[in-house]
């Protein structure tokens, strides 16, 4: 029954990946991004492929490629679309495998619904699907399967694999280094070996189209933009300038270019130091996915440019920690995509950018410090549980205990 079961599940996640692949209406940055790359690739004329610099790592491109080939004779369009598809399937493949998990500890339909709906249906999903970037959907699941094998112990090399198939498809994957590590009962060395070893070798695959083509955007640091985005913790803090357009007038914030130009280093320093912090005592499954989240979470609010399909990581990793450790709905994945799906599809951020500001902060600000908590400070997060069960009426307390079950994920 439980084979039919997952079957059923694997089936209508597969089904949901290809239907949101299809529904873009237009190419949006898949055309500068790594259309240029991908076009000529899968027509044959290698030499095109490598001389454009895609702004995403070689392995995003050449998942795709043996699945666009079929679409190479169509619109640009149809070539965007079919090749979506793979990277969909892997985050739906996680998702499944999440939900398979979730049923053999006895959760409920709804419980297990949800988490295979939200982690490939997404609405930061969506965005970033319309917005040309099925890469951010990929290395997001990379990032969280390559955890999730290390922390198994079961093969280094596997994670390994994953670590650096990740690193070669976003350079934000690096965050995903110091979780993964730290989640590793052994085989540490072997795990940073590979990664190190398959990143690097996607990122010098351009020298195939000549020693120029050898660095490309997935390995160049350039000069951060000093434009600042509503949903960043930067935008209370910068400079505030007023454009004048006919019939209102657009608030826009900026950064010093000096302080622009570290906050990128910032996060790599963060993805290298909260690690740190705890590399002395033995980090489990649940420790690694909560600092994932975090470390995803602090990426994009610390981010001057941070728009909706960055948070993609974020919710794939959340996802994937209350799937596996925690009783009941999702509910740290459900208010996150509530947030988002409301900043980005209801609230225009040229018009209303304080108030984006405002939504935003009050929601990933209080989030990152309850990740930290659980991280750093575990007892605090779990007192904090044991008082709130004591404290509610006695009426939610027998309602919720009623629908607890001595297998449910995370005991």
């Amino acid at each position: 029954m439980r084979r039919v079961e997952t079957a059923v599940m694997g089936a209508a996640a597969a089904a949901a990946a290809v239907f949101l692949a299809f529904q873009p209406h237009n190419t949006a940055d898949y055309m500068r991004d790594a259309g240029p790359s991908l076009h000529p690739l899968i027509n044959g004329d290698f030499t095109a492929a490598f001389a454009h610099q895609p702004a995403m790592g070689w392995f995003a491109i050449l998942f795709r490629a043996p699945v666009a080939f079929f679409a190479r004779h169509g619109s640009s369009l149809l070539e965007y679309q079919v090749g979506s598809v793979p990277c969909l399937l892997v985050v739906a493949a996680l998702a499944v495998w999440l939900a398979a998990n979730m049923r053999r500890n006895n959760a409920t339909l709804l419980a297990t619904t949800l988490v295979l709906g939200l982690a490939v249906l997404g609405p930061m999903n969506w965005h970033a699907v319309a917005d040309g970037h099925p890469e951010e959907i990929l290395g997001g699941a990379l990032c969280v399967v390559a955890v999730i094998a290390a922390a198994s112990g079961k093969s280094p090399l596997a994670a390994g694999l994953l670590l650096g198939l990740a690193l070669g498809t976003k350079q934000w994957a690096i965050l995903a280094a110091g979780p993964a590590l730290l989640a590793a009962p052994r085989g540490r060395p072997q795990i940073a070996a590979v990664a190190l070893a398959i990143g690097g070798a996607f990122a010098l695959l351009p020298a195939l189209g000549g020693p120029h083509h050898a660095l490309t955007s997935a390995t160049n640091v350039s000069l951060a933009n000093t434009f600042i985005e509503p949903a960043s913790l930067w935008w209370p803090l910068g400079h505030v300038h007023h454009i004048q357009a006919p019939g209102w007038t657009v608030e826009v914030h900026s950064l010093p270019r000096w302080l622009a130009n570290l906050t990128h280093p910032l996060i790599v320093a963060l993805g290298v130091v909260l690690p740190l912090a705890i590399v002395r005592r033995p980090a489990s499954r649940e420790t690694a996915l909560t600092l994932l989240a975090l470390l995803f979470l602090l990426r994009c609010v610390l981010d001057p440019i941070t728009v909706g399909y960055y948070h993609v990581p974020l919710l794939i990793s959340l996802v994937a920690l209350e799937a596996l450790h925690r009783r009941g709905l999702p509910l740290l994945t459900i208010i996150s995509s509530a947030v988002l799906w409301v900043l980005v599809a209801h609230i225009p951020w040229g018009l209303e950018p304080n108030k984006v500001a405002t939504i935003y902060l009050a929601w990933a600000l209080p989030l990152a410090a309850y990740l930290a908590l659980k991280v750093y400070a575990p007892t605090v997060t779990s007192s904090l549980g044991k008082w709130l069960s004591t404290s509610l009426p006695s009426s939610v307390t027998t309602a919720r205990s009623s629908i607890r079950t001595p297998n449910a994920p995370g005991t």
